[in-house]
Parts: structure tokens; C-alpha cells; sequence
């Protein structure tokens, strides 16, 4: 009787053990999901990220603010002679 009480218990206790470990187990699934959204959503918003600057560099962009700074496109190339240049 003894060994039927002993096997009962050691039983028991790995069916606690294994709820136990099961439910670290879903609990640590759902944080990976969590963090995997996480990073995803990281991702997309670095690629809109890169988007937007890529598009505020373009030429055509930098062009229309130059040009709304004030400054005008010089068609005369200026240069400069040897003989007006300091010699050491």
C-alpha cells in the first residue's frame, strides 16, 4: 500500500510540474509573438523612414528649396587666369 501511495504521489507531482513548465511555456510563446509584432512593426516603419529621407535628398526636392532660398542658376562659368593666381 505504501508503494501505490508513493507512485500516487510522485504522479501527482509531475502533473503539477508539467502544468507548470506548460504554462512558462505559452507564456514565453506569447512574448515571442509580442516582440516578433514588435520588430515587424520596427521594420515597416524604417523602410517609411528611409522613404521620406530618400525623397527630402532628391535633386529635384533640393532644387525647389534652393530655389526658394533665393538663389539663381549662373550660366557663365568664371575662371581664373594663371597669372591672377599668388605664387609662393
Amino acid at each position: 500500500m505504501k508503494i501505490v501511495k508513493l507512485f500516487s504521489g510522485v504522479i501527482a507531482l509531475l502533473l503539477i510540474l508539467n502544468v507548470i513548465i506548460a504554462n512558462q511555456a505559452v507564456d514565453e510563446s506569447v512574448q515571442v509573438s509580442r516582440l516578433t509584432r514588435e520588430i515587424d512593426s520596427l521594420t515597416q516603419t524604417n523602410i517609411t523612414l528611409h522613404q521620406v529621407v530618400s525623397q527630402a535628398g532628391s535633386l529635384t526636392q533640393l532644387k525647389s528649396r534652393i530655389e526658394a532660398a533665393g538663389f539663381i542658376e549662373n550660366p557663365q562659368i568664371v575662371s581664373l587666369s594663371a597669372s591672377s593666381l599668388a605664387s609662393r
